[in-house]
């Protein structure tokens, strides 16, 4: 299951690639691309769907939980990282968004990767790393209104 939704994962990121390449022969950045497909937005909030589910999941004990923590943490780095390319000129701008991003990110990575299934660490990054991202969200969506 693991290998089936990480694959999925690097095709997903590949699809996206192939238009940002265009748009670089086109003489645009990708920066732009990311900007005009509202990607990180999209990836954002996907993510954000994705963890809550996933925490849904892990508090019904759910068997696909596991799955779904990959999927969560794959789609965070990535949003993260086309965030980054895209938005870099406004890190004082949206640095709350992106320190509680962060975290989320790297609790979701930890439970993925480190962490126990189950374990109070565990559990304790899951809870941490949701609320965090709904901080973000929180944020950016003030700040930007």
């Amino acid at each position: 299951m693991k290998h089936v939704l990480f694959s999925i994962i690097i095709v997903a990121m590949l699809s996206a690639a192939v238009p940002a390449a265009v748009y670089a022969q086109e003489g645009r950045t990708v920066a732009e691309w990311i900007d005009d497909t509202n990607a990180h937005r999209i990836g954002g909030y996907a993510t954000l769907g994705l963890a809550t589910v996933t925490a849904t999941l892990g508090l019904i004990g759910a068997d696909v939980h596991p799955g779904f923590g990959y999927t969560t943490a794959g789609f965070a780095v990535t949003s993260s990282l086309i965030g980054t390319l895209a938005y870099y000129d406004r890190a004082s701008y949206a640095w709350p968004h992106i320190l509680l991003n962060g975290i989320a990110a790297t609790g979701f990575v930890l439970n993925a990767f480190v962490f126990e299934g189950g374990s109070p660490a565990h559990i304790a990054t899951g809870i941490t790393s949701l609320l965090s991202m709904y901080g973000a969200y929180g944020y950016i969506i003030l700040k930007t209104r």
